[in-house]
């Protein structure tokens, strides 16, 4: 068994994780909860334009 630790910071009781998509450096959320992920157009559109 392997334990994989994900450093993260917390700001008014979010944790945001550091992430980089395609070069990209972005901070996502980290919530348990939920069922689904998503994010708007606007946010994916500027990811594919901003990208290396």
């Amino acid at each position: 068994m392997v334990t994989t630790e994900v450093p993260f910071t917390k700001e008014s009781g979010v944790c945001k994780v550091k992430c980089d998509i395609n070069g990209l450096p972005l901070h996502f959320v980290f919530d348990t909860g939920p069922s689904d992920v998503t994010i708007s157009m606007v946010e994916a559109t500027f990811m594919i334009k901003t990208a290396t």
